[in-house]
């Protein structure tokens, strides 16, 4: 399209007349001068700006001149809000025509839709080509042959996977995803993992994201292809995102492309791209691009797309990273509508939009926020996360801005840093990181600079605890989050400012860049230098001269490069296109380096998918009881893989009950701080080892002003322990109906235990012949409160066959009374689990008299009990498990069921929410036609006459 406008210039050039919009479009700074001439710049008068209407691309407009009028060509450069928007003049004159300029110099092919997605789902396939041109999944597989029972049948020919990091993926997500998959096919809904710990609540975890749209491709295809799959899509919609906010700024699409690839192919997204973090993180340009959006035009489409991306954000299995990305947002539209100069009242209204989409999109998620804080809240990570916020980086992590891996990787086995490369990866490629530091010249002409580097600053405070922005992490949930999720933020800001910067100087209308372009590398380089003296002594003593030498000759390859690209685009005025396309392939080369070698591509293999002979056999034998592996043997939740339950676990949240009981059952479960290794030897120097830094920077956390604090939460906030060694000493093995241990298969004995040796093939298999049942009947009970039940129950001497704690009972004697006027029957007490699955346990008892039948199963908000069809209280048995009342003899059904209201109550939220979005778009679509009809209408009527 064209934009036509009509100035009155007269014979002589003069006076320039106000421009009209029909849109009433928002003018920037525009520059005149004639073709040939010298004349000075004159700015012209720019018309108050509506909301959300900042500066937009730059579109060179030229002066064609009219029949008898003046000959006079003029260059007019316009910063306009869109470039599909017709202006005309108020009088009649020279007429100028500005082309919509959606790339200026670039090529076509940027211009179609599918370009862009095609041309990054090329760049994902070269990146990921180990998983996609070999089919190998995305999934760690090796890393199980590091555990036994797999450990034995390795061979040295057997490729491990070198990155521990990714452990994770192996022994949560992926079992998880099983267990979710085989509900849903089966018609259930996941809601409980009956297989960890003693059962943990599964879709609350905050880790499933069972409703986020992406994992749909696990129900579609096998584990192993959708793991494949979910990566390219996470990929593809982190750059299809950038691509789009960056054109709603204006950028041009060249420009957009190399912000897309900066995003797309980032340390911070790679390094979780295996994680639901990554679910999230490719979100957060999508979160601005609809609140760009929002501002420019307050409609009723564009807060519904608002609210259903954070309900999605909420979805994607990282609630930290929504919480973090509110915060930045907030941040950007605070700083939007306080520089804009539209009416009071149209700014108050976009910030209730933008507030109301928050609201709603939290109630469309309200189906996986509420049962996700109810956990929370019976979590044992909530109970410490938010005393303290253990993730407190060192200035010198900042190096990772400039060099991604001074401090090593983890797949190469040479990673030497503070925390792990997971928790600091912020790289962003030599060149943008140049562009934006370009950019902070022109922050105050630009206001989305001026927002996005006030967002880089803030949440890079939040990380290094800066005096007063460190107070951020003290308010709700921020509390108990780590500061690591600001990175992805900080990460997209310097992407926008690198992108912003690099149209300022495509445009030509940058102001020297070689300089500024000096400037920057000076100012990375020096961080470079300063960091390898500051730890002259760690590379010496660890050998790493050469591996850190080879990093800084390639910064200094691709900084070098840069400045030679954008310097020749500085000194000439065509090229642009060329000059961008050499700048893009140089970023992905650079975050290519980096990250391509970072995932797992591991053989595909049948290890996870058939189970161990030593757990198949032993399948049958745990029908109504648990196992547990000893000394790191088969890791946990591997066991739900095969249907097996363990009394192990691992999740980020933790049951407190479980993990209060165990820190008074096994010594040492819940210190921390005696697995770091931190005291010193007096009188000697300890070596320099790869992890001399951390235990450095650790023992300088316990000796400041909340050491004291720190050192007693690092005693007892270990909640996320798998280490149950000590269970076979002890009783406690037996109230958790653990019958088969399993051992590595050099293991003949357990010292102390009691347990019977089975053989075993692969591994060594251990029975305990006293492992009480899951569930059994009890006729004498004591009633206390929760305190002291657990005080009682984890005395080395309780005797779990002989006594009984409830606690939880509303009127004691009203429970007793029918065990004091009973008659009792000549029966044998039985109680047998006739049916389950993961939120159903249905159990057939026969009583002699009164009794309390208890299952010892994680006692839990949400399970309810049902005794022959009746809805009857369940009781804390022992502190942990539960039970319910049988008050007579007889044969009994009894069903528990786990039916958390908070489900039910966000699942009727989101449902209303639902409908809300659906009127909206009703209203709206109905709006639209009716205005169609109109328009029609008086066409018609208009051709008529």
């Amino acid at each position: 399209m064209t934009a036509r406008i009509s100035l009155n210039l007269g014979r002589t050039g003069g006076h320039r007349p106000p421009l009209q919009s029909e849109h009433f479009l928002p003018l920037g700074k525009a520059s005149w001068k004639p073709f040939g001439g010298r004349q000075k710049r004159r700015k012209p008068r720019s018309p108050r700006h509506s909301i959300g209407k900042l500066a937009a691309p730059f579109s060179n407009m030229r002066a064609a001149p009219r029949k008898g009028g003046s000959r006079r060509v003029l260059r007019m450069r316009l910063r306009i809000g869109k470039p599909e928007t017709r202006i005309r003049g108020a009088h009649n004159g020279t007429e100028v025509v500005a082309p919509e300029r959606l790339s200026a110099e670039g090529h076509v092919w940027l211009q179609k839709r599918l370009a862009i997605p095609s041309l990054l789902l090329i760049l994902i396939t070269v990146f990921l080509y180990r998983n996609i041109l070999e089919a190998r999944p995305a999934i760690p597989f090796d890393l199980l042959y590091r555990f036994d029972p797999w450990k034995s049948g390795v061979s040295t020919a057997t490729p491990v996977q070198q990155n521990p990091e990714l452990f994770d993926q192996v022994v949560q997500l992926y079992p998880w995803w099983k267990l979710i998959v085989d509900e849903m096919t089966h018609g259930r809904f996941p809601l409980w993992n009956p297989f960890s710990f003693c059962g943990s609540p599964l879709f609350a975890n905050g880790q499933s994201g069972v409703f986020y749209p992406l994992q749909l491709l696990n129900f579609i295809f096998s584990p192993l292809v959708a793991s494949i799959l979910l990566s390219c899509a996470r990929l593809l919609l982190a750059g299809v995102f950038t691509w789009a906010y960056l054109r709603q700024l204006g950028v041009r699409a060249e420009g957009s492309f190399f912000g897309a690839v900066a995003f797309t192919f980032s340390g911070n997204i790679i390094v979780w791209l295996g994680f639901p973090a990554a679910n999230a993180a490719v979100l957060v340009p999508a979160l601005f691009w609809a609140c760009e959006r929002l501002l420019k035009r307050g409609s009723a489409g564009n807060f519904i797309m608002g609210a259903v991306l954070i309900a999605v954000q909420f979805f994607a299995g990282q609630p930290q990273t929504s919480l973090v990305s509110g915060f930045a947002l907030s941040i950007y539209i605070a700083l939007r509508l306080a520089g804009d100069t539209s009416p009071l009242t149209q700014r108050a209204r976009t910030l209730l939009l933008y507030a109301g989409s928050w609201a709603l999109g939290a109630c469309l998620a309200a189906v996986q926020i509420l049962p996700m804080m109810e956990y929370m809240k019976e979590s044992a990570a909530w109970a410490f996360r938010s005393q303290f916020n253990l993730k407190v980086y060192p200035w010198y992590e900042l190096v990772s801005f400039v060099i991604p891996d001074f401090f090593g990787t983890p797949y190469q086995e040479n990673y030497w840093g503070f925390a792990n490369l997971v928790g600091t990866a912020c790289y962003v490629g030599v060149t943008p990181m140049i562009l934006a530091l370009m950019s902070l010249t022109s922050v105050r002409r630009q206001a989305h600079l001026r927002c996005f580097w006030a967002i880089a600053l803030v949440c890079l405070g939040v990380i290094y605890q800066v005096p007063l922005l460190r107070l951020v992490t003290s308010l709700p949930l921020f509390n108990a989050t780590d500061t690591n999720k600001f990175l992805v933020v900080i990460v997209f800001s310097l992407v926008v400012c690198s992108a912003l910067e690099l149209h300022q100087i495509l445009e030509g209308v940058a102001r020297r860049p070689a300089p500024k372009g000096l400037l920057a590398f000076g100012v990375l380089l020096g961080v470079a230098v300063v960091t390898c003296l500051y730890f002259r002594e760690f590379l010496i003593a660890l050998r790493l001269e050469y591996y850190e030498a080879k990093n800084l000759a390639i910064f200094l390859a691709f900084a070098l490069a840069a400045m030679l690209l954008l310097g020749a685009r500085g000194h000439r005025r065509s090229g642009g296109s060329a000059v961008c396309g050499l700048l893009i392939g140089l970023v992905y080369i650079d975050l290519f380096i980096f990250g391509h070698s970072y995932n797992a591509a591991a053989p595909r293999d049948k290890i996870a998918e058939a189970p161990p002979p030593a757990v198949a056999r032993l399948r049958q034998d745990l029908e109504g009881y648990r196992l547990l592996g000893v000394r790191n043997t088969l890791p946990p939740n591997t066991s739900i893989l095969y249907g097996a339950a363990d009394v192990r676990g691992y999740d980020a949240l933790t049951p407190r009950r479980y993990f209060n009981f165990l820190s008074r059952a096994q010594p040492d479960y819940q210190d921390l701080l005696r697995t770091l290794d931190l005291n010193e030897r007096p009188g000697e120097e300890a070596p320099i080892t790869r992890s001399t830094l951390f235990k450095r920077e650790a023992r300088r956390m316990l000796s400041g002003r909340a050491g004291d604090d720190l050192r007693r939460l690092l005693q007892q906030a270990y909640y996320w322990n798998t280490d149950l060694d000590g269970l076979v000493k002890s009783n406690v093995l037996d109230a958790f109906s653990v019958r088969i241990v399993l051992a590595p298969q050099d293991v003949k004995t357990l010292p102390g235990s009691g347990l019977r040796f089975a053989g075993g093939e692969g591994v060594s298999v251990f029975e305990n012949p006293d492992a009480l049942p899951r569930s059994y009947l009890r006729r004498d009970f004591t009633i206390t409160d929760e305190s002291s039940a657990l005080q009682i129950a984890t005395q080395p001497d309780f005797d779990f066959r002989q006594r009984l704690l409830l606690s939880g009972v509303a009127d004691p004697e009203a429970f007793q009374k029918p065990f004091a006027a009973a008659e009792y029957a000549a029966v044998e007490d039985r109680a047998v689990i006739v049916h389950q699955d993961s939120s159903l346990v249905e159990i057939s008892a026969q009583a002699g008299g009164p009794r309390v039948l208890v299952l010892t199963d994680l006692y839990f908000p949400g399970w309810e009990g049902y005794l022959d069809g009746r809805r009857v209280p369940v009781y804390a048995a022992n502190y942990l498990f539960r039970a319910v009342l049988l008050p007579r003899a007889g044969n009994h059904t009894i069903r528990f069921t786990y039916n958390p209201a908070s489900f039910v109550m966000g699942a009727a939220i989101s449902i209303a929410a639902a409908l809300v979005c659906i009127v909206l778009l009703i209203s709206v679509a109905l709006r639209y036609r009716m205005r169609s009809t109109l328009l029609v209408g008086r066409k018609s009527a208009s051709e008529a006459e």
